[in-house]
């Protein structure tokens, strides 16, 4: 499961499942996302971390905290 979605005018939400639990980065701008403009969001999940940004301003990271699974034994 992947999803992006505004949770406000001025942010947005990237959910994700890894098998282990709904995680979730969000962030937040100081400006108005439903402005009538285009707008880029980038969104990336891989083994170690996911990203989040808008437009040219600093993407937010997540590193995910893992539960132990029988991959771990």
């Amino acid at each position: 499961m992947l999803y992006l979605c505004f949770l406000a005018s001025t942010s947005i939400s990237f959910r994700f499942s890894a098998g282990y639990g709904v995680q979730a980065v969000t962030t937040e701008t100081s400006f108005q996302l439903n402005d009538d403009e285009w707008h880029t969001v980038y969104a990336e999940r891989n083994r170690l971390e996911a990203i989040l940004q808008i437009d040219e301003f600093a993407p937010v990271r997540l590193s995910p905290t893992r539960g132990l699974s029988s991959a771990d034994l």
